[in-house]
């Protein structure tokens, strides 16, 4: 039985953009899904990026939302990021 999505799940598309902060060295920490930049993953917004990059998934449609292949979990969201992200980041 194939499990795919039944529901219109509510999703953002984004784009990477580039920043000064885009090129620091991250070391071993996550940067901001969006501008890569350095994020304190204690304070950070959180977003389910989905189908493979580039689209998060809105938090009250996580109960709806089956994973597949392009799945690729959670990443944080800087500051400035989060409110492009507005709703979707948490």
């Amino acid at each position: 039985m194939s499990m795919e999505n039944k529901t219109a799940l509510k999703t953002l598309k984004f784009d990477t953009v580039e920043t000064p902060m885009s090129r620091k060295n991250l070391g071993n920490s996550l940067g901001c899904v969006r501008c890569r930049a350095k994020v304190n993953e204690k304070k950070a917004k959180w977003v389910h990026v989905i189908a493979g990059g580039g689209e998060v998934l809105h938090p009250s449609d996580e109960k709806n939302y089956v994973a597949d292949g392009g799945d690729l979990g959670g990443y944080p969201v800087g500051p400035e990021c989060a409110k492009f992200f507005g709703e979707f980041a948490k």
